[in-house]
């Protein structure tokens, strides 16, 4: 598993699960007033960023554990059906249930924790017109390929000796035959 793919699979759930968004894609981290020019005229929208791999812990498989640090910003705009601020609010509600319960089609990701959603909207923003939200939280996944892959030859019968010379004649052709 790659963590390019747990993105993209993020992105694609969540444009199934909220289909009148009129953007969702992958942003590379944190918005700056220039980011937020760009796309203010998109909203409601929704970008997934990872923010953060704080520790990678090898396994006995051979592969890495880590934990992700991941973000989805909400933005929402007023429309003649509701305020920027009570569409905010659904969309991240509905969003942070979705994000409790989903794995995003990867069997090698934790369960989500420490979720939280904040308001990340300041008086400095020049963008009045738009409800900036962050719903951030972690998730544990294996990274790497798994060296004991079931998918591989295992062999049917073991022999083992804790005297590795003392492998007898009749030992001996019973390993030959199993080879």
């Amino acid at each position: 598993m790659n963590i390019n793919s747990v993105l993209e699979n993020i992105k694609a759930e969540l444009k199934a699960h909220f289909p009148d968004l009129r953007d969702c894609d992958i942003h590379g981290g944190r918005f700056d007033q220039e980011a937020l020019k760009n796309i203010s005229t998109r909203a409601p929208a929704m970008f997934v960023s990872l923010l953060g791999l704080p520790k990678f812990k090898h396994i006995a498989t051979e592969e890495r554990e880590t934990t992700l640090t991941l973000a989805i910003y909400v933005i929402t705009k007023n429309t003649s059906k509701q305020t920027k601020d009570s569409a905010a609010i659904h969309l991240v509600e509905s969003l942070s249930a979705l994000i409790a319960t989903s794995r995003w089609n990867k069997n090698d990701l934790g369960e989500a924790q420490f979720i939280r959603a904040e308001n990340l909207f300041s008086a400095g923003l020049k963008f009045n017109s738009i409800a900036l939200w962050g719903v951030t939280w972690q998730q544990n996944i294996i990274l790497g390929e798994n060296v004991w892959n079931t998918n591989e030859f295992l062999p049917s019968e073991l022999y083992a000796s804790s005297e590795g010379d003392q492998i007898g004649s009749s030992e001996e052709e019973h390993l030959n035959a199993a080879i």
